[in-house]
């Protein structure tokens, strides 16, 4: 009897404890940035002829991760990148904005989208980081995101 009390608890740790995600670093040549991605869930995609960025998506298209840099070519201060990031979204439940970045997320047709932009004051360059997954994986995903949001670096030649 004590095998199997031994047994259902092994069972339902097993069971309750997540997966463990793996992480692979993607690095930018081009905008010079890196970010981590969720390798063991998230498979990079072709990448574009121009090499601005990337885009990672799941066996089962439901998960999709877009990185990418662009040249601030409209001359827009960060409070104007985020005004315009955002109208995709309408209502946000979360934003942030600051002086050289910029965050929001919201809800829309059942998939949680969430966006983190930085600016590189030196060369006028913003690079994004965008996700966009199903609702019922907001639980699984909230600290992946956050991962994936406090991996981005664009300052790879300082110091």
């Amino acid at each position: 009897m004590k095998y199997f009390y031994f047994f259902f608890l092994f069972s339902v740790l097993a069971l309750s404890t997540p997966a463990q995600v793996k992480y692979t670093s993607y690095v930018n040549d081009r905008f010079e940035f890196l970010v981590e991605y969720p390798s063991s869930i998230l498979t990079p995609q072709r990448p574009p002829e121009n090499g601005d960025g990337r885009t990672f998506k799941s066996k089962d298209n439901k998960i999709e991760m877009r990185v990418w840099g662009q040249n601030n070519a409209l001359f827009r201060s960060v409070e104007e990148q985020f005004a315009e990031a955002k109208r995709q979204c309408g209502k946000t439940n979360y934003e942030r904005v600051g002086a050289m970045l910029f965050a929001f997320s919201c809800v829309k047709n059942g998939r949680v989208i969430y966006q983190k932009t930085l600016y590189r004051e030196s060369d006028d360059v913003f690079i994004n980081f965008l996700i966009d997954y199903p609702l019922r994986e907001k639980k699984r995903f909230d600290p992946i995101v956050t991962r994936i949001a406090n991996s981005m670096r664009h300052d790879l030649n300082a110091g």
